[in-house]
C-alpha cells in the first residue's frame, strides 16, 4: 500500500541488551585446507566487500509498532504483516517496540514474529540528524546505531496516527513512510474530520459530540439522530470502546465504555447501508491509483463490525474483496476518485473509502499508509 512496498525483513539489527547490532553470519565457500592463508583472508575480504556493497544499496527502514494505545495489539498484528512483506534483499528493517508506557526499545523479528520485550536497550532518533539514530543501554555508555532512511510508523491510535510521531519525524528531518503532521491529526479526529468534510460539501453521517461532563440525554440524541444510534471515542480507531446504543439501558453503559478510551465522543446516526471500500495510492507526481473495491459483510452475531469482529472472532465478517456490485472498472475509477476528499484532510496518500448504498460517505478509519513524505518536501501547514 506505500510506496516503501510494505516491505521487511528478518534482521532486527540489535539485541535487547547493550550487544551491538550483530552482521550476517557470511557462509563461506572456500575452505581454509585447499588454500593457502593469504588467498583465503583474500576471499574473506572479498566476500565482506560484497556483503558491505549489498547492504549499502538497501534501505534501512527503522519499523515502530506496539504504543501506548488501546490499539496496541492490532499495531503488533500489522507490523508482523509488514515485516513479513519486507524483502531482506531490497529493505533492512530495524524493529523498535514502543511500550505500553512509551519507551522506544530494540526488537527482534525471528520465525516470523516480533519480540516485544519489557526493558533492554532503548533507542532514540537524533533531532536534525537526518536519520541517525542512538542507542541507550540499560547499563554501559550510548553508542551510535546505523542511520536509518525512512521512519515507518506501524502505530494505531493516539500517540501513532495523531500527529505526534510525525511531529518528531520532522523535527528529526528524516524521511516518514505515512501521511504528515496536519493530515493525520485531523483525520484521526472524527469531531474535526466531519466539519472538515462538510465545510467541503461532502455528505457525513449526522453525529453530535458529546465532551466528558456534559452528555446530553438519550432522549435529545434520539430527537437528532434516532434509533439505533452509535456511541465512540472520537480519537480512537479499530472499533475501540465503540458500541449500538438500541435503547435507554444500553446508553449509561456506552457511554462509561467510550469515555474509558478519550474525554470526546460522538454519537452517530445509524446509517443502514454496505461497507464498500478502496484503497487509493497516491504517487508522487499526484496520480492516484484505485485498487478494485472489497466488501465487509459483519456477522449478524455481533450486532456490527466491532473489535470483536474484526481481530478475534475469526467468523467475525466476510471480505468479498473485488466481487462487489460496484466491481466494474468505470465504478471503480469513479468511487475511487472520490480518494480527492483525503486531500480536504491534507492527507496526500491513500486513503480508503467507504460508500454506503445511497451516496458516499468518507469512512473515517483513513489508513495512514501513504507515499513517502521527505522532510525538505513537506509544505509548511499542508500535511505533506
Amino acid at each position: 500500500m506505500n510506496p516503501c512496498h510494505h516491505a521487511g525483513v528478518q534482521r532486527a539489527g540489535g539485541d535487547f541488551d547493550n550487544q551491538r547490532p550483530r552482521r550476517p553470519e557470511l557462509k563461506t565457500v572456500v575452505s581454509p585446507k585447499r588454500l593457502p592463508k593469504f588467498r583465503f583472508n583474500l576471499c574473506l575480504e572479498r566476500l565482506r566487500k560484497v556483503e558491505t556493497a549489498v547492504t549499502a544499496n538497501r534501505l534501512r527502514i527503522a519499523v515502530l509498532f506496539g504504543g501506548r494505545s488501546a490499539e496496541h495489539e492490532v499495531s503488533v498484528l500489522s507490523a508482523t504483516n509488514v515485516m513479513r512483506a519486507l524483502e531482506p534483499a531490497k529493505y533492512d528493517a530495524l524493529p523498535i517496540f514502543v511500550t505500553r508506557e512509551g519507551k522506544w526499545l530494540l526488537s527482534r523479528f525471528e520465525g516470523g514474529a516480533l519480540a516485544t520485550p519489557s526493558g533492554g536497550t532503548e533507542v532514540c532518533l537524533v533531532p536534525g540528524g537526518h536519520g541517525r539514530m542512538l542507542a541507550v543501554p540499560a547499563e554501559g555508555a550510548p553508542y551510535a546505531l546505523p542511520d536509518i532512511d525512512i521512519l515507518f510508523p506501524v502505530l494505531h491510535g493516539l500517540h501513532g496516527e495523531d500527529g505526534a510521531v510525525q511531529g518528531l519525524a520532522e523535527v528529526a528531518q528524516v524521511p516518514l513512510a505515512g501521511c504528515a503532521i496536519l493530515g493525520s491529526a485531523t483525520a484521526l479526529d472524527k469531531d474535526i474530520a466531519k466539519r472538515l468534510l462538510k465545510a467541503a460539501g461532502l455528505p457525513v453521517a449526522r453525529s453530535v459530540t458529546i465532551e466528558e461532563g456534559s452528555a446530553p440525554s438519550l432522549a435529545v440524541l434520539v430527537d437528532q439522530l434516532g434509533l439505533p444510534l452509535f456511541v465512540k471515542p472520537a480519537r480512537q480507531g479499530s472499533s475501540v470502546g465503540v458500541a449500538k446504543v438500541n435503547a435507554s439501558q444500553e446508553f449509561d453503559r456506552a457511554l462509561a465504555e467510550a469515555f474509558q478510551h478519550d474525554r470526546k465522543l460522538l454519537a452517530e446516526e445509524f446509517v443502514r447501508g454496505r461497507e464498500i471500500e478502496f484503497s487509493v495510492l497516491e504517487d508522487p507526481a499526484g496520480k492516484l491509483f484505485v485498487s478494485r473495491p472489497g466488501e465487509i459483510v459483519p456477522a449478524e452475531s455481533h450486532g456490527f463490525y466491532n473489535y470483536n469482529a474484526k481481530y478475534i472472532d475469526e467468523n467475525g465478517g466476510i471480505d468479498r474483496a473485488g466481487r462487489t456490485a460496484a466491481g466494474s472498472r468505470a465504478g471503480d475509477a469513479r468511487h475511487g476518485r472520490k480518494g480527492l476528499q483525503g486531500r480536504r484532510l491534507r492527507r496526500h496518500g491513500t486513503c480508503r473509502l467507504l460508500p454506503d448504498a445511497g451516496h458516499d460517505v468518507p469512512d473515517q478509519r483513513a489508513q495512514h499508509h501513504s507515499r513517502l513524505h521527505r522532510y525538505q518536501h513537506v509544505r509548511q501547514g499542508d500535511g505533506g
